[in-house]
């Protein structure tokens, strides 16, 4: 059976769809409590990549903002897919303090292919930055008492139009330690 929620842009360069928070005070509990590297929060989300990944953009993981460039946040833990970057391949992103570093996963992204990403950040604030279940990469310890916010998204590439892209969001969720 399958199930979630399918997010799929327009076939115009540069369109984007993003899954985020309802981010106004008190309108959501994903506002409430704050998702931050002093806390050893864990983020996840299950997604199933579309028919087409040609001209794609695909991001997942802990922001500070809603987009995929690397190089905007001056800190970020993120999972990153772009066609035509790093061989097709998974990048594990980290920023911290405005340092940014993009790490190879080595796993291609294919089409209509099951992910299950996660990132955790240890009690040393170090991410952990899984893939279906399997270590690819350890960051450096983040910047202390950073908030973040959780965003999965699809892009269009600026340069490319070749059809409409689409991603299937089967779950997500956080957690972080309550002390």
């Amino acid at each position: 059976p399958e199930c979630g929620i399918i997010l799929t842009t327009t076939a115009v360069a540069a369109d984007l769809v993003i899954l985020a928070p309802h981010l106004d005070a008190n309108q959501s509990a994903w506002t409430q409590v704050t998702w931050g590297t002093d806390q050893q929060t864990r983020w996840e989300t299950c997604i199933r990549t579309g028919a087409s990944i040609i001209d794609a953009i695909i991001w997942a993981g802990l922001k500070l903002t809603n987009t995929a460039v690397v190089a905007t946040d001056n800190d970020q833990v993120f999972f990153r897919y772009e066609e035509g970057v790093n061989a097709g391949e998974w990048e594990c992103i980290s920023s911290i303090n405005n340092a940014d570093t993009a790490t190879d996963s080595n796993i291609v992204v294919a089409i209509n292919t099951n992910y299950h990403l996660v990132i955790e950040i240890a009690s040393d604030r170090t991410a952990r930055f899984y893939i279906d279940g399997v270590l690819i990469f350890t960051a450096a310890a983040l910047t202390n008492a950073v908030d973040f916010i959780p965003y999965v998204g699809i892009e269009v590439q600026a340069a490319g139009a070749a059809g409409a892209k689409a991603i299937t969001v089967r779950g997500q969720a956080i957690s972080r330690n309550v002390a």
